[in-house]
């Protein structure tokens, strides 16, 4: 057997970060495998154009259009190879325009919700019949929209030699502003950020907020009204040690979502042994919220500054909740683990 994997690339996605360091893992294991990943040259965009315009695609993402057709022609050339597109929300409209007996497979892994991928593009699932999700309520949802075959619950991996705990806190050192994390844009819930942190300034104690933003999403609701705060530092573009270096001064991260699947800023925090302040949504209880680390519902900002105030009253508590998280990433997200659980989908599905 050989995997051939269809990866992306997120700008800020350091080495350490991401789904796309499954394939490496995958090797390990000693499977050979091959991998490519949508460029955008010109000669790329040029064959890509060609490839969407005969098939009926129009003007797309000519480098993903590419990337697709090396996949397409590694899958012609040996029947014994597997296909895995790891990130399917932006491929599965335009795959399903492959010979069946590709698409047979073929594996994709869905990692946005369903309200976000929308039901036009949902759609398309009927033409495929293995699937992976790596948060359990996707499953039924996904299920449905296929003609039968299998939708696998596989959890999301973190790099747990990468990202470990730092230093004990020592406590709640009142001469030291504690730090709280907030990381990322997608399906935040920055409305609900502001407020936290508007009132906390006006009606709390001392609390420094590490913003980790992009600047393309530091226009998001409730943003601007952060800006000038003198307890507020802005993020991006951080190399891999300067990340983990910022989950390492916090004290807890505070991340207000919206929705979510398998949400890297918590993996990440896992394996860092972070305690996690969140709303309960999406998959969150998949990687222990409710039962490893409290969670509060969407837009309770109450609850949210609640528990924000435990943590920081009970340190000897916050220490423990981020010893068990540690404990859960080492157990159950290590990459090695997480490659085996991949690798024993892939021999059941094989021709």
């Amino acid at each position: 057997m050989q995997v051939i994997y269809l990866a992306n690339q997120t700008p800020w996605f350091g080495a350490h970060t991401g789904y796309e360091m499954l394939p490496s893992y995958v090797s390990a294991l000693g499977v050979k495998t091959q991998r490519y990943v949508p460029a955008e040259t010109i000669p790329r965009r040029m064959a890509g154009k060609v490839v969407s315009l005969l098939r009926g695609h129009g003007q797309i993402r000519q480098g993903d259009a590419f990337a697709r057709a090396q996949l397409e022609l590694a899958l012609r050339n040996g029947k014994q190879r597997l296909g895995h597109i790891l990130h399917g929300e932006a491929h599965m409209p335009y795959w399903r325009d492959v010979a069946p007996s590709l698409r047979q497979r073929s594996v994709l892994t869905l990692h946005q919700p369903p309200s976000h991928i929308g039901e036009e593009r949902l759609q398309a699932l009927a033409a495929y019949r293995h699937v992976i999700v790596p948060w359990r309520a996707a499953q039924d949802c996904f299920a449905s929209k296929m003609a039968g075959g299998a939708v696998r619950f596989i959890l999301h991996g973190a790099d747990t030699d990468f990202f470990t705990p730092g230093p004990p806190k020592n406590g709640n050192d009142a001469s030291i502003p504690p730090r709280a994390l907030f990381s990322g844009l997608h399906l935040r819930n920055t409305r609900m950020l502001s407020r936290i942190v508007l009132n906390w300034k006006s009606h709390r104690g001392d609390l420094h907020f590490d913003l980790l933003i992009p600047p393309q999403g530091r226009a998001l609701p409730g943003l601007d009204e952060l800006r000038a705060l003198p307890n507020v530092a802005w993020h991006a573009g951080l190399s891999d040690n300067e990340l983990r270096e910022l989950y390492r001064k916090a004290y807890f991260l505070l991340l207000p979502m919206q929705d979510s699947g398998a949400n890297t800023a918590v993996i990440e925090a896992l394996a860092c042994g972070l305690p996690i302040i969140t709303t309960d949504v999406g998959g969150i209880r998949d990687y222990g919220g409710g039962a490893l680390f409290p969670v509060v519902k969407n837009d309770d900002d109450d609850g949210m500054m609640a528990l924000m105030e435990d943590y920081l009253a009970r340190p000897a508590w916050r220490d423990e909740v981020g010893t068990r998280l540690r404990a859960f990433a080492e157990a159950e997200l290590q990459w090695p683990v997480i490659a085996r659980q991949h690798l024993g989908f892939y021999r059941e599905i094989s021709p």
